[in-house]
């Protein structure tokens, strides 16, 4: 459980509500799922929420290195990247899904890492 006084940095704490719905993800994998499952009015909501901060957001997390991210930026992040999933359908297509787009679950998440070898 995420510890409620932390959740985000201090100036953006009327963001928290939106990590206490669940939109701050760890995966694109996640964050995809979401907006799958998400209505357009859930959607809407945190999209309207999240833009009208987004500008201070940016200029906030282009001051921290990926490296020194404390976990309430991270969270902080986490939102943003959220940010395009919802973009689509609220500014284009008026549905979580594209319209005749391919069926994202089909991509699993590219993950960076070398595999682990085997012993």
């Amino acid at each position: 459980m995420v510890s409620e006084e932390k959740l985000l940095p201090h100036s953006f704490k009327d963001l928290e509500p939106l990590v206490e719905e669940g939109w701050s993800l760890g995966t694109w994998t996640e964050r995809n799922a979401l907006r799958h499952a998400s209505t357009m009015e859930e959607l809407s909501s945190f999209y309207d929420r999240l833009m009208a901060r987004a500008e201070d957001v940016l200029a906030y997390l282009a001051k921290i290195d990926l490296e020194d991210l404390e976990p309430q930026d991270l969270r902080l992040l986490q939102l943003m990247l959220m940010l395009p999933e919802a973009s689509f359908p609220v500014e284009r297509h008026g549905q979580p899904a594209t319209p005749d787009g391919v069926d994202t679950t089909r991509f699993p998440q590219w993950d960076p890492r070398p595999p682990a070898l085997v012993p």
